[in-house]
C-alpha cells in the first residue's frame, strides 16, 4: 500500500492525498458494513432455527392439530416467524449489495476525486497520467 502511495504521489503529487483519505473512508465503511452483515446473519440463523424447530414440532403433532382443527393458529405462527426471517434476509442482502457496490465503484470515485483535485491545483491532466494513476489505484483495490 505504501509503495503504491509513493508511486501515486510521484505521478499526481499532493492530489493523491485527498483521494487516499476517501479510499480509507470507503475501506472503513466497508468493514463496518461487513460486521453489520455478520450480525444480521447471526439473527437470521436464530430465526431460521426457530422456524425449523416449530415445523418439526408441527409435523410430529400433525394428528392432534388435525383432530382439534388447529391448522389456522399454527399457520399464523409459522407465517409470522417466516416473515421475520425474510425481513432479515432482505436487510442482509441490501447491506451486502451496498458493500459490493462500494467495492466496485470505490476506485472510480477515488480516481475521479483525485483527478478533480489535480485539475483544481491547476495542473494539466494527460492520458498517460490518467492511465498510470488508474493502474496504481486498481492495484490498491486488489489488496
Amino acid at each position: 500500500f505504501m509503495g503504491t502511495l509513493v508511486l501515486l504521489y510521484q505521478e499526481v503529487g499532493a492530489a493523491c492525498f485527498p483521494g487516499m483519505v476517501l479510499l480509507l473512508l470507503i475501506i472503513v465503511s466497508q468493514g463496518a458494513l461487513s460486521r453489520y452483515v455478520a450480525r444480521i446473519r447471526d439473527k437470521v440463523v436464530v430465526v431460521t432455527d426457530k422456524r425449523i424447530r416449530l415445523m418439526s414440532e408441527i409435523i410430529q403433532g400433525m394428528q392432534l392439530i388435525k383432530m382439534f382443527t388447529w391448522e389456522a393458529p399454527f399457520r399464523e405462527v409459522i407465517e409470522l416467524v417466516r416473515r421475520k426471517e425474510i425481513q432479515l434476509l432482505k436487510r442482509r442482502q441490501m447491506v451486502f449489495g451496498v458493500n459490493h457496490i462500494m467495492y466496485d465503484v470505490g476506485v472510480s470515485i477515488v480516481a475521479w476525486f483525485t483527478f478533480a483535485v489535480y485539475l483544481w491545483m491547476g495542473k494539466d491532466l494527460t492520458a498517460s497520467k490518467i492511465f498510470v494513476t488508474l493502474a496504481f489505484l486498481h492495484s490498491m483495490k486488489g489488496r
